[in-house]
């Protein structure tokens, strides 16, 4: 009897030990997941673009949800995006910050959270999400550890499921030992005009410091999604074309102002040039031309001219007959 007994003893004792080796061999995100509150996913998305709102189902696709998240945070890598707990209906922040209740070793404290900055962004080939590398502004009771960041997934599954999700991040919080954070964010509100990105979070921590909450809070961007104005962007500047060297212009001459009733001579304005006809020209008759009296015959640009009768006259021994001769 005693024998069961004790053999029964040692069975539970093997069991506990089992367990807590189970327990203590467990890895710091799982431990991190067990004091994450469990939230559930929205039932749909809002995006706003050109200042409206309307659901994502019905207006937007996965593509261009997926597009848009990418190039909003593309518009603000390496910025610092403020984190604020915020109110789901109306999407306005509570606080500045969000809060926490932890205990780090045996001493209750509160974590906040007000800031990330986003170190890195990438896109894989053939690949539905968005690599980010972030770095969030972690303090508690007055201090603030030092803390890697975080290598954070965002998912678009639909239009009414994207999930923002990190693998866990180590901050030293004490002396002893690393606490593992692990952060998952549901969004539900995607705001393209001011780069607002809003959604139910739930933190968890374990190690030296743990515990967790859940609730809403909004990411407040920098930048927006669109980038500058087509009219501010630099545009190439045309060719400069050489200008040919253009006549001058001819000055057309007004018409002069004629009044009717007033003969040209009495008015102060030259009248318009009247056209002439050609007289009517008759044949002439080479033959019956009367010879001038004295004529003149050069012969030489050298020499000076010589008069001749009509009945001509020696020149040099030669005899020089006028040009025309009257027929007697």
């Amino acid at each position: 009897m005693i024998k069961n007994i004790l053999k029964g003893l040692s069975m539970c004792t093997m069991a506990l030990l089992s367990a807590s080796c189970l327990v203590r061999h467990q890895t710091p995100i799982v431990r991190a997941q067990e004091f994450q509150p469990q939230i559930d996913m929205p039932t749909s998305v809002v995006v706003c673009r050109s200042k409206q709102c309307a659901p994502a189902k019905l207006s937007s696709s996965k593509e261009y949800i997926y597009n848009s998240l990418a190039h909003m945070l593309e518009q603000n890598a390496t910025e610092t995006a403020l984190v604020c707990q915020a109110d789901p209906f109306t999407h306005t922040c509570t606080e500045d910050y969000l809060t926490l209740p932890i205990t780090v070793g045996v001493t209750p404290a509160h974590m906040y959270i007000s800031d990330v900055q986003i170190e890195d962004i990438s896109i894989a080939l053939k690949k539905q999400s968005i690599d980010l590398i972030l770095n969030y502004g972690v303090s508690y009771n007055g201090q603030k550890p030092v803390c890697k960041p975080a290598k954070t997934l965002v998912y678009v599954k639909n239009a009414q499921n994207i999930i923002m999700e990190d693998a866990g991040y180590m901050c030293k919080m004490t002396t002893i030992g690393n606490t593992t954070i692990k952060t998952l964010f549901a969004v539900d509100y995607i705001d393209l005009d001011y780069g607002f990105i809003g959604g139910y979070y739930s933190i968890g921590l374990s190690g030296p410091a743990y515990g967790g909450r859940s609730g809403y809070m909004l990411f407040r961007l920098k930048n927006d999604a669109y980038p500058l104005s087509p009219d501010l962007i630099l545009k190439e500047k045309p060719k400069k074309v050489k200008k040919k060297a253009t006549e001058p212009a001819v000055q057309v001459l007004e018409q002069p102002v004629v009044f009717e009733g007033v003969p040209c001579d009495a008015q102060m304005y030259q009248c318009p040039p009247k056209e002439l006809s050609a007289p009517a020209q008759t044949p002439i008759d080479t033959n019956n031309v009367p010879s001038t009296v004295e004529e003149s015959t050069v012969m030489s640009v050298y020499e000076t001219p010589s008069t001749q009768s009509e009945e001509g006259m020696p020149y040099n021994g030669v005899e020089v007959f006028p040009i025309y001769k009257k027929q007697k």
